[in-house]
């Protein structure tokens, strides 16, 4: 019986050997951790400053833990997706040169302290004036809507740079099928 005859064997096509693309690291490269690693810890310094003018004992634990899920959380998205890491870290840095001025970490913290108030995990006498938040649920839920608005931020810049074509590639990759000659 040959080849030709037997309908459930695939057609010989030849192989066509295809270069790796070496110009974009694979997910879980060591990498595009430590550069979020990086950006992360460049991103800290003003909402840590407002933080703990604001707040004392178990709200700074609060403040603390939240943190360390905002980084772990965003470690996480950069090695699940290449993409999401060259978007967060680049907006990363974005965001990090308006410290200089802090508008956006200023109206994020704003925000995560009306949600707090709002949600009565904040003293019921809290005043902005004074650090007398000291409920650790106050300082948790504060970082981890404060960090979120500040990470969406950098998501949303560093995805609108890959669109306008700056750095790791354009949106629109299109790779062309394979000819056979």
């Amino acid at each position: 019986m040959s080849d030709a005859s037997n309908p459930y064997l695939a057609p010989e096509s030849p192989m066509i050997d295809r270069p790796a693309d070496l110009s974009r690291p694979r997910k879980g490269t060591p990498g595009l951790l430590v550069g979020w690693v990086i950006v992360f810890l460049v991103n800290l310094p003003i909402p840590v400053m407002f933080g703990s003018a604001l707040t004392e004992g178990n709200a700074r634990i609060g403040m603390t833990v939240g943190t360390v899920a905002l980084g772990l959380v965003g470690g996480l998205f950069c090695q699940r997706s290449y993409r999401i890491a060259l978007a967060l870290t680049a907006g990363g840095v974005a965001v990090a040169i308006t410290q200089v001025i802090a508008i956006p970490q200023f109206i994020a913290g704003s925000i995560g302290l009306m949600v707090s108030t709002t949600l009565g995990l904040a003293d019921p006498n809290f005043d902005v004036g004074s650090n007398e938040m000291t409920l650790w649920s106050g300082g948790l839920v504060t970082t981890l809507v404060t960090g979120s608005l500040l990470m969406g931020l950098a998501l949303g810049i560093g995805l609108l740079f890959q669109l306008l074509g700056f750095g790791g590639g354009s949106v629109q990759t299109v790779e062309k099928p394979p000819t056979l000659e």
